[in-house]
């Protein structure tokens, strides 16, 4: 009677476990480990005289305990056998408010402010509707964006309008948005909003916020930074830069300083471009100057740029020096 494993211990035979042995008693066939062999049967064959230890009789069955080693546990420690090290977090930690996961998606909403009258009033006021496309067709956001990209080496951005209910995708680079309006509770502008600063995220699978968010799942983003867009000291909107790996190390202060400089040069041509028109003012008789190309657009911006960025560090050094 043959089987592919002891039936005892269930142990398979293989090549290195060749021995195997019918118990007379109860036919099981067993291992070497689970069978004894009665001594004074010299005259029966090897393979018959072994019985399982099932049907083994009692002072056949032997149970020798094996040595433990003496518990010792000062000198198991002065041996270094036990290695203490901090340990790694395998669930996201963040400190955040508290989360809200009662809806369908599998991320938390996004946190809404109690009280946004006057930031209402504010993106009201720039009647965004009636500007949308213009502003879309303006290439200086997309200069913006590519120099935002360049400071912190993300590969997409994209620059959007938060109103009451959604935020609003104006300009993208790096990747085509799919929807260019978002629900305002899962919009990642949502988050900065409330925050009123720079939302920096160094690992998304590690923010339990962002772990199962699209911003994650869908454009493949393992770390994000978000910089308001301030007018009147209330934010309009938010340019987010995504990255496909974590960030190793936190932002340098001269890299916030630069972002927010590009923050509050978009967020000046926002509003100028939003800016309504009066009847009073009088007609243009000639066209308005137009720049003639491209790379003019560029070095007018980085002179702008550069004099944003010797304005805010002069005001550092001022506030450094009292």
């Amino acid at each position: 009677m043959s089987s592919p494993a002891c039936g005892l211990c269930m142990q398979s035979f293989h090549v290195f476990q060749r021995a195997r042995y019918t118990c007379p008693c109860c036919l099981d066939v067993v291992c070497r480990q689970c069978s004894r062999a009665p001594a004074g049967l010299k005259d029966v064959p090897r393979a018959e005289r072994r019985t399982c230890l099932r049907c083994a009789p009692a002072t056949l069955v032997t149970l020798v305990p094996k040595p433990q080693p003496p518990c010792d546990v000062a000198a198991f420690l002065s041996s270094g056998g036990l290695q203490l090290r901090p340990p790694t977090p395998r669930s996201p930690v963040v400190e955040t408010d508290d989360l809200d996961f009662n809806w369908v998606h599998p991320y938390p909403k996004a946190p809404l402010p109690a009280d946004e009258t006057s930031r209402l009033a504010t993106v009201a006021a720039l009647v965004l509707p009636d500007h949308l496309e213009l502003l879309r067709q303006d290439t200086t956001f997309g200069i913006l964006l590519a120099k935002a990209m360049a400071k912190t080496e993300c590969s997409m951005a994209s620059l959007n309008l938060v109103d009451a209910t959604h935020a609003i995708t104006v300009a993208a680079a790096g990747f085509v948005s799919s929807s260019p309006r978002t629900p305002r509770l899962e919009a990642l502008s949502s988050h900065v909003v409330v925050r009123g600063q720079i939302l920096v995220v160094a690992d998304t699978t590690q923010d339990m916020r962002f772990r199962a968010h699209p911003v994650a799942t869908e454009t493949h983003a393992a770390a994000v930074v978000s910089v308001p867009l301030l007018h009147n000291g209330c934010v309009i909107g938010t340019i987010d830069l995504l990255r496909l790996t974590p960030l190793a190390a936190p932002l340098a202060p001269k890299v916030h300083s630069e972002l927010t400089a590009l923050a509050k040069l978009a967020a000046g041509f926002i509003v100028t471009s939003c800016k309504p028109s009066t009847e009073s003012r009088p007609r243009r008789k000639t066209a308005p100057a137009k720049i003639e190309s491209e790379c003019l657009l560029v070095e007018t911006m980085e002179a702008l740029l550069f004099q944003s960025m010797r304005t805010s560090n002069y005001v550092q050094d001022i506030a450094a020096s009292r």
